[in-house]
């Protein structure tokens, strides 16, 4: 199994010793985390998954995993074309990521707010709700679960299985004069954490099948 970007390993040790995996690696660019999940016994890899060119053969893997990466880079093109390289045939693709077309974002752009998860600045929040806090965390981009399956079918993925996430980290952010903000925020995560369409995160199961597009 890989990981593209395992941070500190924590999700990427609790995946294979789930799955009964036998030979784990991680990439990532950060080297404090490169060395945690090194310390979690993952082969480690640096590398930026924006450009580079994975340090591994094709077809090398069976499963290929990466949880909020994607938000992180300019462009999801050489993530999705080497995660398809280095995939078997057959094999398996899981990504997580925040949905543009989440309700609290279509709330936003109804409202005249900006997304959380489109920062247009890497010194400071602007335009979004006033119960985030200020600080930018390198999210640059979110997209909709429809342009996520088109993008995995263009580089030869099959789509299996969606399913909608509810994040509890917007309810620790809720400063107590927003706590009526909170209760809606409870209520609306009910009954939409499983809808990908509508939920603030998805997560997408894909069967790695025929030639890529790119």
């Amino acid at each position: 199994m890989l990981d593209m970007g395992c941070g500190y390993g924590g999700l990427t040790l609790y995946t294979s010793r789930f799955l009964n995996i036998a030979e784990t690696h991680g990439v990532d660019i950060d080297e404090e985390r490169l060395s945690s999940s090194n310390a979690r016994g993952i082969l480690t890899h640096s590398v930026d998954l924006s450009k580079d060119r994975l340090p591994f053969e094709d077809k090398y893997f069976d499963i290929v995993i990466s949880h909020g990466v994607i938000e992180h880079l300019f462009f999801i093109d050489n993530l999705l074309a080497e995660a398809f390289r280095v995939l078997s045939d057959g094999g398996y693709l899981v990504l997580s990521l925040p949905n543009l077309s989440g309700y609290v974002n279509r709330v936003a752009l109804m409202m005249g707010y900006q997304p959380r998860e489109v920062e247009i600045s890497n010194r400071r929040l602007f335009g979004v709700f006033p119960f985030y806090p200020k600080h930018p965390i390198g999210h640059i981009h979110s997209f909709t679960l429809q342009a996520c399956k088109e993008a995995l079918s263009y580089y030869g993925f099959k789509v299996i299985r969606t399913t909608g996430l509810a994040p509890r980290v917007l309810r620790k952010e809720v400063v107590s004069h927003y706590r009526l903000f909170d209760l809606l925020t409870r209520s609306c995560d009910y009954l939409f954490a499983r809808s990908p369409t509508l939920a603030r995160r998805y997560i997408v199961l894909a069967e790695k099948l025929g030639s890529a597009g790119g």
